[in-house]
């Protein structure tokens, strides 16, 4: 995880259930309330939203295989370790 300041690691441990709409509303507004002061951490959201976009549009209408959606998830974090 990228170490840009305080609530990076937490918030980035909920960015998904946050695109999807899923986290309860104090978790929602944690997460919102970091991103808006936090460039590095709004940038991997915004790729991470964008890739769910380019997922969503190739595989309309076919469920995402829980293995495939495993192997992604596996692929971000690699990315985002590294980047550290």
């Amino acid at each position: 995880m990228i170490n840009c300041g305080p609530g990076c690691e937490q918030t980035l441990r909920e960015v998904e259930r946050w695109l999807d709409g899923e986290c309860d509303a104090a978790v929602h507004v944690e997460v919102e309330t970091h991103l808006t002061s936090c460039n590095p951490c709004m940038q991997r959201v915004e790729f991470r939203r964008r890739l769910k976009v380019v997922i969503q549009t190739k595989c309309a209408g076919d469920a995402i295989p829980d293995e495939l959606q495993d192997k992604l998830k596996g692929l971000i974090r690699s990315i985002e370790a590294a980047g550290d």
